[in-house]
């Protein structure tokens, strides 16, 4: 008798990413429209300056200072119930921010708010963890990552269209919709692990655990038992782990931030020049995150090696990044300039599906704590690079500027050398 033909993998996974990349992509877009809307909200609750900067950071810092207890909410609760909670109050906080007329409330909504997204990361990284196998986690990161900076350019375009039929506070109240409304669906169908799941086959679930061997734990979503924080701080893989982060993030937020000013000031281009053309380098970044995480994952599958397809990839990415970026200062078409500098970004962006891919395999059943922790790293550099760059401009010149802008890139390489991916912590 001929056997029967095997059971082909079914395909829950692919379910469960797609939840995770619509909750980055809703999380972006709430989190960038305050870019578009800060001149009315202005106007409208009469700010000065420094207040509308000081409500516009204080996203940044609920942000940093919640991505910690964020993940050891998640190891308390569990993924699910993590994740709907903090959705759930985040959609208040947006409304709660839609209808203030106190700057001190529109600061500690606006804090709420990004105190609530610094849960979300780490449930959807947990989350990948239990429900891809190792050879495909990179590829999921990145998806989740492009998904990110795709929710940041919805929003600039829906809020500006938006913002001629409604105003500022109605265009918030909407935004604060979808998270709500997918916050009930993923406590109604998520499920935790895939032997939870009954749509899930064996071969699936064979597919998913790969070499792992499946024990009666789980099902379990939770961690109990102290978090071995000396290990998690003091661990020199995860030290630098956790450096790369905060160089890469500062690199990044540049384009957020400073980039339109760069061209104007530095190279003489137009407003309306310099906002399309900011556009390039940040479209870059959404096509290497993609990129990234496919090609981790096809060398680790044909070479069986963590630190080809991880470190291998970021050392050299990183380095062509901030190549590029140097030689962009010699070239004096600013177009020009901005794509060699688009190139050096869609690099730069490949190593982001590793730095996961490597918090996964490190974290084991600290992952959340892990992840936050280098989450925040990267935050703190996100934060300090707006705050430094004026000043080194105003004492020296965009050109050193520029230079610093591509040191960031060359030191996150040089962290790549002293990681090395392998077993998770406490093994």
């Amino acid at each position: 008798m001929t056997a029967a033909p095997a059971a082909r993998p079914s395909r829950i996974r692919y379910r469960v990413l797609t939840w995770l990349c619509v909750i980055a992509a809703i999380a972006y877009l709430q989190r960038n429209s305050i870019s578009v809307l800060k001149e009315p909200l202005a106007e409208d609750l009469d700010l000065e300056p420094a207040a509308l900067g000081a409500i516009t950071a204080a996203f940044y810092l609920g942000y940093a200072l919640f991505q910690i207890p964020g993940g050891l909410l998640r190891d308390l609760w569990g993924t699910r119930a993590t994740m709907a909670v903090v959705g759930l109050i985040g959609t208040l906080a947006m409304l709660l921010m839609a209808s203030v007329y106190d700057v001190r409330l529109a600061w500690f909504a606006w804090l709420l708010v990004g105190a609530c997204q610094a849960a979300l990361f780490p449930c959807a990284i947990s989350a990948i963890r239990h429900w891809f196998p190792a050879t495909q986690r990179a590829t999921a990161s990145g998806i989740l990552a492009a998904c990110m900076s795709l929710g940041g350019a919805i929003s600039t375009g829906v809020a500006g269209y938006l913002l001629g039929p409604l105003d500022w506070r109605s265009v918030l109240a909407l935004f604060a919709i979808p998270a709500a409304v997918w916050s009930i669906l993923f406590a109604i169908f998520y499920r935790s692990r895939p032997e939870l799941h009954s749509s899930v086959n064996d071969a699936e679930r064979a597919l998913i655990h790969g070499s792992e061997t499946p024990t009666s734990a789980a099902t379990v979503d939770t961690v109990h038992g102290p978090t071995p924080w000396l290990t998690i701080l003091f661990t020199p893989t995860l030290i630098f782990l956790y450096f790369q982060q905060c160089f890469r993030a500062a690199g990044q937020v540049f384009y957020g931030t400073w980039f339109p000013t760069y061209l104007q000031d530095a190279r003489g281009v137009t407003l309306a020049d310099s906002g399309w053309l900011t556009s390039l380098p940040q479209l870059a970044l959404m096509c290497g995150a993609l990129l990234g995480g496919i090609v981790s994952d096809r060398l680790l599958r044909q070479t069986g090696s963590h630190r080809v397809a991880y470190q291998g990839v970021s050392i050299i990415s990183l380095t062509i990044c901030a190549v590029l970026i140097l030689g962009s200062y010699g070239i004096a078409s600013a177009t020009l300039a901005v794509i060699v500098i688009s190139i050096g970004q869609f690099f730069g962006a490949l190593a982001g599906p590793a730095a996961y891919a490597v918090s996964i395999e490190k974290g084991g059943r600290h992952l959340a704590t892990v992840f936050s922790t280098m989450n925040m790293a990267g935050n703190l550099g996100a934060m300090a690079l707006p705050w430094v760059l004026p000043k080194l401009v105003a004492a020296t010149s965009w050109t050193v500027a520029l230079g610093m802008f591509a040191s960031l890139y060359g030191l996150a390489a040089l962290c790549w050398l002293a990681i090395k991916p392998g077993r998770a912590i406490g093994e």
